[in-house]
């Protein structure tokens, strides 16, 4: 490659030169039609991803506005919602959490999630990186559990949320999240997790961050968010029923990647001549 790093480019008669495979037209066909084929299962699972997608947060306008129990609705700060459901803020669902102590727990190995470290597609953790703790990221200070969860407090409007797994119980988040660690008695498992993802509650949070070129929010400002409450109840159901899409949405991401785990590997061993194409048994169902 030739130019600079942000320009760089490969020129018209290197790239005319490279040698490729040659195959027959038939088996150039039939090579076509078996990567084809998983390609179209792809866009058929993303596609059914993006689907799910649309209706859970067409179910979660419904849910947080009209619950569960058929009740008459009331108007309120943040919109409307059922008559029997209180207005509370954030904070009043959460208990405090603490952070550590580097003269004590210095030279511990630690686990650290980032803002990176988070899915925006997946909203979950799927990257860590380890440190002693004395030596990692200035950032990283807040002690996690199981069962928190942890809001990206910079540019809150793209929503980098997830619930901390038991694997990454007693690690280290950095300060650029609010950790939410529900009270037990009052709130449904993920409740949390579930309310803070509505639109209407990072709409709030977009109206008051502050800084053009890294926008953010406070711990306090997140806390102090008014967030709509059913009775446990009614939350443990909104919570299954969430968790349900989801769980669609997860089946068919999974299917996808897959799919192109496949592909990539069709695709060179097909062209390497490492397999035949008459000996793939292919069909609509794939993989």
């Amino acid at each position: 490659m030739e130019g600079t790093t942000g320009r760089q480019r490969v020129a018209e008669s290197v790239l005319l030169d490279l040698p490729f495979p040659w195959f027959d037209l038939g088996e150039q066909v039939a090579i076509s039609n078996s990567l084809e084929m998983i390609q179209r299962l792809m866009a058929t699972e993303t596609k059914s991803a993006q689907t799910a997608t649309a209706l859970k947060r067409a179910v979660m306008q419904t849910l947080f506005t009209r619950g569960l129990r058929c009740e008459a609705q009331k108007e309120t700060e943040i919109g409307p919602m059922p008559e029997s459901w209180r207005l509370q803020p954030l904070g009043a669902l959460c208990v405090d959490t603490d952070s550590v102590d580097l003269r004590s727990e210095g030279h511990r190995i630690i686990e650290y999630v980032d803002v990176s470290s988070i899915s925006r597609e997946y909203l979950r953790i799927n990257t860590t990186s380890r440190h002693v703790l004395k030596e990692a990221p200035g950032r990283a200070r807040k002690r996690i559990q199981a069962g928190d969860v942890i809001f990206a407090t910079v540019r809150p409007t793209l929503l980098r949320v997830a619930v901390v797994p038991e694997d990454l119980n007693g690690q280290v988040c950095s300060t650029a999240f609010c950790v939410l660690r529900h009270e037990r008695e009052n709130v449904a498992a993920k409740f949390i997790y579930y309310v803070v993802q509505r639109d209407r509650f990072v709409q709030q949070l977009g109206e008051i961050e502050t800084g053009a070129s890294y926008p953010a929010v406070t711990d306090r400002m997140v806390k102090e968010q008014l967030v709509p409450l059913p009775s446990q109840a009614e939350q443990r159901d909104i919570v299954a029923i969430l968790d349900a899409i989801d769980r669609k949405i997860d089946l068919h991401r999974r299917k996808r990647a897959v799919l192109e785990d496949l592909f990539k590997t069709l695709l060179h061993k097909l062209m390497t001549g490492e397999i035949q194409v008459g000996n793939l048994a292919m069909t609509a169902g794939m993989p």
